[in-house]
């Protein structure tokens, strides 16, 4: 079959049955990119060999997101001073956003800058220096690159220099303090700091219209500062899924059909692309192939 997934080109055909064998999947996205290709459901794939990420050079006015085939849907990559929504569908497990959102974010540290994260619900500070060891950052750049912010009552900082501790009861003050940490990171680099920020966290401490007001003001700041902002959207936030888009300067979505995980974007238009995991290199890349 052809039609139309939110208004792009969806392929998919049906397998009603198959002689001597049992199907765990009736249902498959294909496309018609360089032949005819099926897409399996998605499962992650082992690491034979791990070694350390190997960061792509960014262009004069771009940062590159890591990912090759990423890069060059955008156009090389996303602008200075950009905010990317990135919109999850209720399917995606946390492997799989993070198989996109984490090549961007080391990238942007192997260059020798800094990142302040606000993970979403279920990911916390020692998750996310887990998740860069993996990917062949020392401790010592953990360190100095990298601050998770966490709430006081949930925290266990102590002597742990990755960890950002916030009261998370006045939303400004805690933005004041945030940007503090920013100034701090921005003096040691000397270069602009990443914003990541998982919006079910912000939403489980501030109201939804607080969590508007602090990332437009985030975005303003960002612009500004030539620097890059990343927002993890997950499905339930039906007035934030409404408001954000307006903050972004790119805005991605990646969901699940017949088991296959899909990427396309509304800011810019992008067309729907399979997403594959590619371990040849030794770390998770996605590899994005269109439907066509």
């Amino acid at each position: 079959r052809a039609g139309e997934l939110d208004g792009r080109l969806f392929r998919s055909l049906e397998i009603v049955k198959l002689r001597g064998t049992k199907l765990s999947e009736r249902k498959l996205v294909f496309t018609l990119e360089g032949g005819f290709k099926v897409f399996p459901p998605f499962k992650p794939k082992p690491i034979e060999k791990p070694s350390r990420f190997q960061p792509i050079p960014d262009k004069p006015d771009k940062y590159s997101t890591g990912i090759k085939d990423l890069d060059s849907i955008l156009g090389g990559g996303l602008l200075k001073g950009s905010t990317v929504l990135l919109e999850l569908d209720g399917k995606v497990s946390m492997f799989e956003y993070h198989l996109i959102v984490v090549p961007i974010i080391l990238n942007f540290m192997m260059h020798g800058r800094a990142v302040l994260l606000i993970p979403t619900i279920g990911v916390d500070a020692e998750v996310a220096r887990g998740v860069g060891l993996r990917y062949g950052l020392t401790n010592e750049e953990i360190n100095r690159l990298l601050r998770v912010c966490e709430v006081r009552s949930l925290s266990e900082a102590g002597g742990k220099p990755y960890i950002a501790v916030f009261d998370a009861k006045n939303p400004w003050e805690d933005y004041s303090k945030y940007l503090e940490i920013e100034k701090e990171l921005m003096q040691v680099t000397g270069q602009p700091v990443m914003h990541v920020a998982g919006i079910d966290t912000l939403i489980s401490y501030y109201s939804e219209s607080t969590c508007r007001n602090l990332l437009g003001q985030d975005a303003i700041w960002i612009r500004k500062h030539g620097s890059l902002g990343i927002l993890l959207l997950k499905p339930g936030y039906a007035r934030l899924r409404a408001s954000l888009p307006s903050i972004a300067s790119v805005h991605l979505r990646l969901l699940k059909k017949h088991g296959c995980l899909l990427l396309y974007g509304i800011k810019p238009r992008i067309g729907l692309h399979a997403v594959e995991m590619d371990v040849s290199k030794g770390y998770p890349l996605p590899k994005l192939t269109p439907i066509v």
